[in-house]
């Protein structure tokens, strides 16, 4: 019960930041730029592309479809961004998180730490929730393909 408590919690946090990021795709494009980790052709597709990703996967793990495909793919997407927030806190490029707003949240230790505490939240679904499980109803299934 409490990895699906915990699974409802994030897809909730992050489906909120990712619709920031959609409903303001310039500031995003910019704080994207300002980690100088993709090539500047880049940063426009990913912009734009990524958030919706996030939202997509966040809403099947708040649905309970496909959970742990859902969850691996969260789990990804978080280690790359605490991954890129990591490097350029060491390179010192000067930008901003970029997670829930275009301003005010800079890069620091205190973002990398949330964000290994959310991949912490997300091994710990991937190992428990075992609530509803809808994912195990696949395509495969509806044709009458058991994956067991």
């Amino acid at each position: 019960m409490l990895a699906f408590c915990l699974r409802i919690y994030l897809a909730g946090l992050l489906v909120y930041a990712a619709i920031h990021k959609i409903n303001h795709p310039k500031e995003s494009a910019g704080i994207l730029a300002g980690h100088e980790l993709l090539p500047y052709r880049a940063v426009n597709l990913t912009a734009i592309s990524l958030p919706w990703l996030e939202l997509i996967s966040n809403f099947f793990l708040a649905t309970d479809i496909f959970v742990q495909s859902a969850t691996l793919f969260v789990t990804l997407l978080l280690f790359l961004f605490t991954g890129a927030l990591a490097i350029s806190l060491l390179t010192g490029a000067s930008a901003a998180c970029g997670c829930f707003s275009p301003v005010g949240d800079e890069v620091s230790g205190k973002t990398i730490l949330r964000g290994i505490f959310w991949m912490l939240l997300c091994i710990h679904i991937l190992k428990y929730d075992k609530y509803l499980h809808l994912d195990k109803k696949t395509l495969l299934s509806e044709f009458g393909v058991d994956r067991t």
